[in-house]
């Protein structure tokens, strides 16, 4: 209390939303996230799951759809490239 007999209002520090983002309190003391940071939350999952999908598809889609390619090719692997 302060000497005038009112409660002391005590405004918590600055979080932290994000890298270099600062979000503090607004006028009734709430916590506001930036829209940056929300956006941001939204393709984090995206960024990280990237380098599996482009794994899966270099192992997985890559030669499965160069087989149905080279099924409809008429090639004779028992005959030599000279002979075709």
């Amino acid at each position: 209390m302060t000497s005038s007999g009112e409660p002391v209002r005590v405004t918590p520090p600055p979080r932290l939303a994000g890298p270099g983002i600062v979000a503090g309190p607004d006028s009734e003391g709430r916590v506001r996230i930036p829209a940056i940071a929300l956006k941001r939350r939204q393709w984090e999952p995206f960024a990280f799951a990237t380098p599996a999908l482009v794994l899966i598809a270099i192992v997985i889609v890559f030669p499965l759809a160069y087989s149905f390619y080279l099924s409809f090719q008429d090639f004779d692997l028992s005959v030599g490239p000279d002979q075709l």
